[in-house]
């Protein structure tokens, strides 16, 4: 094998850690009939913009507005959230759950409507500030997970761009063995790493 077929092998290797295994995980694509594993998700409604549209609607409650017309105006300006809450079907996004049970009390119950819708919005700011503090107390668990998947990644590349000895070993059977297993160990560290702070975080 020649250095520079090593070397492109290390650099998609390095690339597949990098894209495949990000925070939260990609999932695998197959609306085009086929499986798109290095696709981004669409990022997610946060917990403060669902709190927004709850506070959009407690407001116009609070002005006057009857609930049905206060949701028409939240659905006006957020049309997209509003189209999730009104055909939620118990699917298992905790912070739009919130925000459907907040709208169907205040519709079914009545009674303190804006104070309902209040306090979801509330409920929902207090979980994106606890998330961020997660955030924050995982950031060196973050950092080391980085520099202990790119840092041996680096290494190997350098060394097999610099030195003939190193490329010469890793290139017999018995170092591409041991490359390949190093890649799969790192890859499996990387991933539980993620996976273990995106529960913290959640």
């Amino acid at each position: 094998m020649s250095t520079a077929t090593c070397g492109t092998l290390l650099v998609v290797s390095f690339l597949l850690v990098a894209r495949f295994v990000r925070p939260g995980g990609s999932r695998p694509d197959t609306s085009s009939g086929g499986l798109v594993w290095l696709r981004r998700r669409a990022p997610s409604t946060t917990a403060g913009e669902w709190a927004t549209f709850l506070d959009t609607t407690s407001t116009e409650v609070r002005s006057g507005s009857s609930l049905i017309a206060a949701l028409a105006h939240s659905r006006s300006r957020h049309p997209a959230m509003a189209a999730r809450v009104f055909s939620f079907d118990g699917n298992t996004d905790p912070d739009l759950a919130v925000v459907a049970q907040s709208v169907t009390a205040a519709l079914e119950l009545g009674g303190a409507v804006a104070a309902t819708l209040h306090h979801g919005a509330a409920l929902l700011r207090e979980r994106e500030a606890q998330r961020a503090e997660a955030m924050a107390y995982s950031a060196q668990a973050r950092l080391s997970a980085k520099v202990l998947t790119g840092v041996p990644l680096a290494f190997t590349a350098w060394s097999a761009a610099t030195s003939p000895t190193f490329r010469q070993a890793i290139t017999s059977p018995t170092g591409l063995t041991a490359a390949v297993v190093g890649l799969a160990c790192n890859t499996v560290g990387w991933w539980w790493m993620r996976r273990i702070v995106a529960r913290a975080t959640s």
